[in-house]
């Protein structure tokens, strides 16, 4: 099954980075009206949740880059390997060929085993980050639901968790990889309820990029198309709550939008990437902008 998402991947792994910093690398507005304003401050758990949601859509990206090019170099020595046993046949070199051939062994041995270790040592940190999540659920959850998270809200988060618990538990890249963007979509309505100093509209545009590209260049374009109305409505709706000073940032990240839709619709897979990247690193800026002058006030 890994082997149908290999070129997928590589190009999400270079999507996923652009993700980091999010959430985890600003700071709270300090208000200048003290008291009642003070006490409606989002928690520490809050910047943490989405914190290693983050770092774990990025991890899991990595592992599957990691687990893909092992195949690829354990199949380049197998097919060495293969070649010079063939060639060495009926001649005179067959000693010196096997030889070869058997030194190549112990490389590709040695190179799947330090994969498999750093394959299990990947999980492991990803078990620990979706442990953190749900203890830092489980400490703001009441408190979320009195500043107005809806049942139905509420369901959809803890169900995401459970799926990214599931795909995880079964050491599922691809399914890891989707739930794990899948829950950071849910994080919007956390970011709402508790007054995210970058608006809920902000996550929910980069969800809907990161979900439509990876749809995309898994050959689901139809859905990706699908997405396109709902990105649109998040972008329009995340700058009319905001007021961003550079001008000119703003109109390319409008712009950037315009391209990636018509990626998505000319379904142009290397259009695509080079339209992801540069719509994600827009929005980047955007957020480190806003940061800067909620930090200012």
């Amino acid at each position: 099954m890994i082997n149908k998402y290999i070129r997928i991947i590589i190009p999400i792994v270079i999507i996923t980075i652009i993700l980091l910093p999010g959430c985890s690398g600003k700071s709270n507005k300090e208000s200048k009206k003290p008291a009642q304003q003070s006490s409606q401050k989002p928690p520490e758990e809050l910047k943490k949740i989405v914190s290693d949601i983050e770092n774990m859509i990025t991890d899991i990206s990595e592992l599957i880059n990691m687990k893909s090019s092992t195949q690829q170099i354990k199949n380049t020595n197998t097919n060495l390997s293969q070649n010079k046993i063939s060639e060495q046949s009926g001649n005179n070199q067959s000693d010196n060929t096997q030889s070869k051939s058997n030194q190549t062994k112990p490389q590709t041995e040695q190179t799947n085993s330090n994969s498999i270790m750093q394959q299990q040592k990947s999980w492991q940190t990803l078990a620990e980050k979706l442990k953190d999540i749900h203890k830092n659920w489980n400490r703001i959850e009441s408190e979320a639901i009195k500043a107005g998270l809806t049942v139905a809200e509420r369901k959809k988060f803890e169900a995401g968790m459970e799926n990214l618990t599931m795909a995880i538990s079964q050491k599922d890249e691809m399914n890891s990889l989707k739930a794990a963007i899948e829950l950071y979509g849910q994080y919007a309505s956390l970011a709402k309820v508790f007054k995210s100093s970058i608006p809920a509209d902000y996550y929910r545009t980069k969800y809907e990029i990161l979900s439509a590209g990876i749809e995309a260049m898994g050959g689901e374009w139809d859905k990706a198309v699908e997405r396109m109305p709902l990105l649109k409505e998040s972008w329009n709706s995340f700058k009319t709550q905001v007021k961003v000073k550079d001008e000119k940032l703003l109109s390319r990240s409008d712009l950037s939008m315009d391209d990636f839709e018509a990626a998505v619709a000319g379904k142009n897979k290397e259009l695509l990437l080079i339209k992801t990247e540069i719509v994600l690193e827009n929005l980047k800026q955007i957020e480190k902008s806003l940061s800067k002058s909620n930090n200012a006030q």
